[in-house]
């Protein structure tokens, strides 16, 4: 099991990627202030600062397959580690910290 506190500042992003485990997670603890703010006055698709989960790469018509969440402190997400995932960049002053980790599930 791998743990790793993430300090994000503005402009910094985490383009989409996997891991190699079974289950990846991450924790929010501190959000910029301004955040909130950022993406409401956004203009545009992509809302700064939010969490992706995207479930394929393929393009097919009729298939949700992107979902994004914009998280405040507390927010705790699970999911398997294969999942592509990405965090986009954000312009408000202040940090973002997580806390970020893959586990392997063992059998016995």
């Amino acid at each position: 099991m791998g743990v790793w506190v993430n300090y994000m500042t503005k402009f910094e992003s985490n383009p989409y990627h996997t891991h190699d485990e079974d289950l990846s997670f991450v924790i929010y603890t501190k959000i910029p202030s301004d955040l909130k703010k950022e993406v409401k006055e956004n203009v545009g698709t992509v809302r700064p600062g939010t969490i992706n989960f995207m479930y394929t790469l393929g393009t097919e018509k009729y298939n949700l397959n992107r979902h994004e969440f914009l998280p405040k402190p507390g927010d705790f997400f699970i999911f398997p580690a294969s999942l592509h995932h990405s965090v986009n960049h954000f312009q408000s002053k202040g940090e973002r910290i997580s806390i970020s980790g893959n586990l392997k599930i063992i059998n016995g």
